[in-house]
């Protein structure tokens, strides 16, 4: 067989819900599985998948399920995923949460009720299992009735957490229970208290089956509303205190919750570090290493592809000529062009790949001309949009409003200071003061990183987060938003 035109190459899809609705087979045969996670699963050692947005936190859930329905049977995994638009329906968002409902004061409400809606998914879950123990209990199926009837069956969480708080239903759990609480099952339990002795009864539940419930889409209601950022906190705190009863209990019931990075900084207290260091895993594609050719995405590409690394970079040139209209034309090596023109995510990566086949015309190949044009177009079009999105609930509206005239104005890509932040901040309308948190939020969504005037080394956060951010400058501008604003690379200089 021919060795396979670059544009005939299978390099995903950038959404990874739409690659396994197309295809979840081939989704699951070429999963690059960087975290072995395939071997993890049955240790149980994590519940939270942390990276930036990007980086395959979906990717990884859908793996996940898929896994297990191809060593356990389809008909044996009942997996149900919830996004806060499913969590929190339209009419009760999670960002719409006030300090009347939620506050520091009253977390162990807050608590109650993540407890309560995580063990009613649950709950309904095995219901649908006809095998389950619940699912064949008059007891547990006259429950689930009551439960419907009080509005608690199927209530996003806001409505949930409203109840928990006024406490004013109550039911019986009458013969359901056994063991310490047996002298407790003829007494009504408040609402207040019925996520722990749901939680019981789902943790006692007996079946043949697996069960996943994943909860994704927390980077896409967020805001500046504290109670937001309290209600997720005491989510990972119920989930961890969750995970760690699943484990206990051997049950066959797993618990996942995707975080973007960004996000997960901001959701603040007291046992975050604990769970970050023993139930997360980091969704984190940035390499440690100075090769470009070293980085885990040529890997991740390859295995979309079905070919080696080495296959791949055999259809590129060796260089990309960048800046010919200057007097100082650059030949930069295409493996590090391609890898610095995004953020080193999968997506943004299958994103590139996928302009640049756009690129090349039937039959012909891959030149340095035409990877600068599918990185102008991947710039220009699905970068920006990403990071106009990514901006929306962590940055204060009026300066995510006018974050492209912002970035536009900046005069060159090398060593941006502090100064030159400030100017396009006033520039645009806005306070100086706001220059701080513009400068925060373009460093943890890696659009520009620390630069060391002494060494020219740059410290990207997407590719090494274990640096902390310099607040003082320089910076420098990430190679995508330079070529999307046609800002040039030093002062003075044309861009290329």
């Amino acid at each position: 067989m021919g060795k396979v035109m670059f544009r005939d190459l299978y390099f995903g899809q950038a959404s990874a819900e739409t690659e396994v609705a197309q295809d979840p087979s081939r989704f699951l045969k070429n999963y690059y599985d960087r975290w072995n996670i395939a071997n993890r699963l049955g240790r149980k050692d994590f519940f939270l998948l942390v990276g930036p947005k990007g980086a395959g936190k979906t990717a990884t859930s859908e793996y996940i399920r898929l896994h297990l329905q191809q060593k356990h049977g389809k008909a044996h995994v009942f997996a149900k995923t919830l996004n806060l638009d499913e969590v929190s329906p339209g009419v009760s968002p999670l960002a719409s949460i006030t300090q009347k409902l939620v506050s520091d004061q009253a977390t162990g409400i807050t608590d109650a009720a993540w407890r309560l809606f995580l063990s009613l998914r649950f709950f309904e879950m095995l219901l649908s299992d006809e095998s389950s123990s619940l699912a064949n209990d008059p007891q547990a199926l006259d429950l689930a009735k009551r439960l419907r009837n009080a509005g608690l069956a199927t209530s996003d969480f806001p409505s949930v957490l409203r109840k928990v708080r006024e406490n004013k239903i109550s039911l019986s759990l009458k013969g359901l229970l056994t063991g310490e609480t047996a002298s407790k099952q003829t007494e009504e339990v408040p609402v207040s208290a019925l996520g722990q002795s749901l939680e019981r009864l789902v943790l006692n539940a007996q079946s043949d089956n697996h069960f996943v419930l994943s909860i994704d889409g927390l980077d896409r209601i967020i805001g500046h509303n504290p109670a937001y950022w309290l209600t997720l906190a005491a989510l990972l705190r119920v989930g961890e205190d969750f995970h760690h009863k699943l484990i206990s209990a051997r049950s066959s019931l797993r618990f996942f919750v995707m975080c973007r990075s960004d996000v997960f900084r901001r959701i603040s207290f007291a046992d975050s570090d604990k769970i970050a260091g023993d139930s997360a895993l980091f969704v984190d594609w940035g390499s440690q290493q100075t090769e470009p050719r070293d980085s885990p995405l040529w890997d991740y590409l390859a295995a979309k592809a079905e070919i080696t690394p080495d296959a791949l970079f055999e259809h590129f040139p060796p260089h990309v000529s960048v800046g010919l209209r200057s007097s100082k034309p650059r030949n930069i090596p295409t493996i590090e062009y391609i890898l610095t023109s995004t953020r080193s995510t999968p997506r943004e990566m299958t994103m590139l790949m996928r302009r640049l086949q756009e690129e090349v015309p039937p039959g012909g190949y891959v030149t340095s001309d035409r990877i600068r044009s599918a990185v102008d177009t991947f710039a220009s079009r699905d970068l920006l949009t990403t990071v106009k999105a990514e901006a929306t609930g962590l940055l204060k509206s009026d300066i995510a409003e006018h974050l492209e005239e912002l970035l536009s104005s900046l005069p060159s890509a090398r060593e941006v200071t502090r100064d030159d932040l400030g100017k396009s901040v006033v520039a645009s309308g806005l306070e100086v003061d706001k220059t701080a948190e513009l400068a925060e939020f373009l460093f943890m969504a890696g659009l520009i990183g620390n630069y060391d005037r002494n060494t020219g080394y740059i410290q990207f956060y997407h590719r090494r987060d274990t640096y902390k951010f310099k607040r003082t400058g320089p910076w420098q501008l990430h190679r995508g938003l330079m070529y999307a604003f046609n800002i040039p690379y030093s002062r003075g200089a044309a861009n290329g």
